[in-house]
């Protein structure tokens, strides 16, 4: 195969980092809206007494925690697409289609679910550091979130044996509902730590006085043309 000129290749690459951010992001927004739509259908079908509150507020959560740590990861580091990308998302997009599913199957099951989209959870984001590391385009940054990131997946790998050991506890069904909802609840709290931390970086007094005079630099310009 003939190798492209650098100045191509360079071009190449950025066209590349561009499209896995944009069809990620538009996927996951895509997703995270269908399976909130088959979460409200799968309520609504249920009898109104038997329908598990606390489980569908675990779900949501749930959801809120799996488009939000995907979007915030694109946000963060940018490399060109992988197959590996594309079967994590759409592992965890199954995943989360199947505990919606199993909603009236009772909190052990919903666990068991949880399971396994703690899993991908975990994965996808120790695979997308790996992405991020391999990209020039993040050796400013990587060397300052790539911590907060790995503890963030570790946190979400550590769901796993947790939620598989109340699933197969005996433990009754309204405790698991309340963990359950704990659980999610948690999910979002790290993700929302990290998110926090990664955004101070670009927070700092100096930063924001130097984008605001850019800022101002740019409007006078587009005045005198």
């Amino acid at each position: 195969m003939n190798q492209l000129p650098i100045e191509a290749a360079r071009e190449m690459r950025l066209r590349l980092r561009d499209a896995h951010f944009t069809t990620f992001n538009t996927l996951n927004t895509i997703l995270t809206g269908g399976l909130v739509a088959y979460l409200l259908r799968r309520v609504l079908e249920m009898p109104q007494a038997q329908r598990p509150w606390l489980l569908v507020l675990a779900t949501l959560l749930t959801l809120i925690a799996c488009w939000s740590g995907l979007f915030r990861m694109l946000a963060l580091v940018r490399f060109p697409s992988r197959m590996s990308d594309a079967l994590l998302s759409f592992g965890a997009g199954a995943a989360v289609y199947v505990m919606v599913s199993l909603l009236d199957a009772g909190p052990q099951v919903w666990l068991r679910a949880a399971a396994v989209v703690a899993f991908f959870g975990g994965l996808g984001t120790l695979n997308m550091l790996r992405g991020g590391r391999s990209d020039p385009f993040n050796d400013d940054v990587m060397p300052l979130i790539e911590r907060d990131l790995r503890l963030a997946a570790c946190a979400r790998l550590a769901f796993v044996p947790l939620m598989l050991l109340l699933a197969h506890s005996t433990l009754p069904d309204d405790l698991l509902n309340a963990a359950a909802v704990v659980g999610a609840a948690l999910a979002l709290v790290v993700d929302e730590i990290v998110w926090g931390r990664s955004v101070a970086l670009t927070s700092r007094p100096d930063v924001l006085a130097s984008e605001r005079e850019a800022l101002r630099e740019a409007m006078l310009l587009g005045e005198r043309r």
